[in-house]
């Protein structure tokens, strides 16, 4: 929290391995960020770190079930493997019954809890 132009966002993004700190040190897991590689860097923040976006960033021409299976893509999980784990984290949060409904057929709740389970 702080005033305009204090350096929140940038911190975030140095956090989430977006952009790479002016100084200091950055250790996440025992390992040195900005001495990774971008495809290092890629696979840091798949494996360890989850974005939540103020407008949730859900794809307005897909289901939830997609919207919620797409982050698994990067894992390289099977395509069953994919699914399943969609329907069970929508399942978690009360959205079993919402499998196949659009970004724009849930309410403002339902999106940001579908938007949270994406990113779990």
């Amino acid at each position: 929290m702080g005033p305009s132009g204090s350096g929140k966002s940038t911190l975030l993004y140095v956090l989430g391995c977006l952009i790479h700190p002016t100084g200091g040190i950055y250790r996440l897991e025992g390992r040195d960020i900005p001495q990774l590689n971008e495809n290092e860097r890629a696979r840091v923040r798949s494996q360890h770190i989850g974005f939540v976006f103020q407008s949730f960033q859900l794809l307005p021409g897909i289901s939830a079930l997609r919207n919620v299976e797409l982050p698994s893509l990067y894992n390289k999980q099977s395509r069953r493997e994919r699914r399943q784990r969609a329907r069970q984290l929508l399942e978690r949060v009360g959205l079993a019954e919402r499998l196949d409904y659009r970004p724009t057929e849930l309410s403002g709740g339902e999106a940001q809890r579908w938007r949270l389970r994406v990113l779990s």
